[in-house]
């Protein structure tokens, strides 16, 4: 057995150690939501892979590693990777997507355990984009709290038109440069970041494109904002301004919309998908600016430890089955740690010494 390489492994963040009171397994809230055991057979994509596995990006995923990584969102998944199927995505890219969560491995770290597995970092993968969304937010509250002037909250939309999303990401960044450039701005605004939000119109069916922003500076008339706004959009004049009171909340909101995969009115909509897949190809869903441009929002996440392997989760839970004691006490172990194991591997057999083998 293999150890994954090291540039598509990423360790989960771990919350209890191995010891303690033997528990039985339950759902944890802080996991995805569980579906129906049908939907959880249904997160299992069977891509045709092309070529040797040594030229694959990642090695083929298990339906019970898909299901445990992607049984919150197995729907929506499979609707993205139809999306980037007749899109024509590079293969390289499909394959990761479809193989995201493949070779799960329980690992040692010290006395602690950690799960590693191959995740495709896709900006459509729900749960590769929650992971970047958590690191997305601590660093943005901390762009917040050390700021010298007040944080604002700014938000700006574009008139609904029938135009490509491709056209409407464009002119938003054009007309958010311009804006940039206007007196108004330059007097009131030091920094701050953008975050693109993409979605359909309920009424209007068409794309509705705005722009959330975090923004430090001075006080900002929002009549002379709205003003300054119609101005280099020539159509747009509905703008919003707020304090920003808890930054940690108004983090994971506009944060969201640079992580989430797609709005729900845009999974929902094939034709919209596919645009929406297309449009924001290469596109940065936000930027810093000004005084912010030195915060590297994204930074690096946190780096790897010295793990022993253990062996493949799948290959664990058979083994403790077929009664192999030392197996079974790690498993065991494991599934107390991370209770949505059980759930889809099988649920574990407590031994009479239920911490892991030394």
């Amino acid at each position: 057995m293999t150890v994954m390489d090291d540039k598509t492994s990423v360790q989960v963040s771990i919350k209890r150690g191995l010891r303690g009171t033997p528990r039985s397994p339950r759902l944890s809230s802080s996991l995805e939501p569980l579906e129906t055991s049908e939907q959880i057979l249904a997160a299992d994509i069977s891509h045709r892979r092309y070529g040797s596995n040594e030229h694959d990006s990642f090695p083929p995923a298990t339906a019970a590693e898909q299901s445990f990584r992607h049984s919150g969102w197995s729907s929506d998944r499979r609707r993205v990777y139809t999306a980037l199927m007749q899109t024509g995505q590079a293969q390289r890219r499909v394959d990761a997507f479809a193989n995201c969560g493949s070779a799960l491995f329980l690992n040692r770290d010290g006395d602690d355990l950690a799960l590693t597995a191959n995740h495709c970092h896709d900006r459509l993968c729900q749960p590769c984009q929650t992971a970047r969304r958590a690191l997305l937010v601590a660093n943005v509250v901390q762009a917040i709290t050390t700021s010298k002037r007040a944080v604002r909250f700014l938000t700006l939309t574009l008139r609904a038109r029938d135009a490509r999303l491709v056209d409407q990401l464009a002119r938003l960044t054009a007309c958010f440069r311009e804006l940039r450039r206007r007196k108004f701005w330059k007097n009131n605004v030091d920094g701050g970041a953008m975050f693109i939000e993409c979605k359909i119109g309920e009424k209007s069916h068409q794309w509705h494109v705005h722009a959330h922003c975090l923004i430090e500076g001075g006080y900002i008339d929002q009549k002379a904002l709205s003003a300054e706004w119609h101005a280099v959009t020539g159509d747009s004049y509905i703008v919003d301004v707020r304090s920003v009171t808890d930054p940690a909340k108004r983090a994971a909101y506009v944060t969201k919309y640079a992580t989430k995969p797609a709005d729900s009115t845009v999974l929902h909509n094939v034709d919209r998908l596919q645009e929406f897949v297309l449009a924001i190809k290469g596109k940065r869903l936000f930027q810093c600016f000004g005084a912010w441009k030195t915060f590297a929002l994204e930074g690096d996440d946190e780096p790897r430890r010295n793990l022993t392997v253990i062996g493949s989760v799948e290959n664990l839970a058979a083994r403790a089955r077929s009664g192999d004691l030392e197996a079974s006490r790690y498993y065991y172990a494991a599934c107390r740690k991370w209770p949505h194991l059980s759930q889809t591997f099988g649920p574990p057999t407590p031994t009479p010494n239920d911490s892991p083998p030394p």
